[in-house]
Formats: structure tokens, C-alpha cells, sequence
């Protein structure tokens, strides 16, 4: 079990073949002007490999994102990257698992 858990966070969504599900945890700074737009419309334009998102804010320069994903690993590998090049992201993290189906 901890072999299989240190190989699958340690490969990207990406190189695991076919569909996987997993969480995208992201912290940013939410008073960078135009973030938080930028960063809901990334989720939407990704609607159907995002089931769901969960919001905190931690104090007020930071927050913290869960955004919980399922789908091809190559979309969620993109769209991980897609948000970690934003200004004002401070920290993101993709743990995933393939899937059957």
C-alpha cells in the first residue's frame, strides 16, 4: 500500500494512462487584482473534468482551493499547470489516482 502511494504521487495525471480522479489543492493570494476572476473561469472552461471545489480563506493574503477532478489525466495535468502559472498563486499540488473507467 505505501509503495502504491509514494508511485502514484509521484506521477503526473498525465503519464497515468486513461481516466484518473483526484484533487487539485491550490493557495493564492486573494488580493492580487484579477486572480480570483481568472481562476473561476479556468474551472469553468474545465466543467467536465471538475466535479467540485471547496473554498477557504485562511486570513487575508491567503486562500486555500480544493478542486476535486475526474477525467483524462492529460486535461488534469493542463489544467493543474494552467493555474500554478497564474500571479498570485502561491502553491498547487495535483494528487491523483487512475480510474477504471
Amino acid at each position: 500500500m505505501a509503495m502504491r502511494s509514494f508511485i502514484t504521487e509521484h506521477l503526473s495525471a498525465s503519464e497515468q494512462k486513461g481516466k484518473v480522479s483526484g484533487v487539485i489543492l491550490l493557495a493564492y493570494d486573494p488580493e492580487v487584482r484579477g486572480l480570483e476572476k481568472v481562476l473561476v473561469e479556468a474551472q469553468h472552461e474545465e466543467r467536465r473534468i471538475i466535479s467540485s471545489s471547496v473554498h477557504n480563506h485562511l486570513d487575508e493574503r491567503n486562500c486555500l482551493e480544493a478542486v476535486m477532478v475526474h477525467g483524462d489525466g492529460a486535461s488534469v495535468q493542463e489544467l493543474s499547470e494552467k493555474l500554478a502559472k497564474q500571479r498570485g498563486v502561491k502553491f498547487v499540488k495535483t494528487v491523483s489516482f487512475q480510474t477504471s473507467e
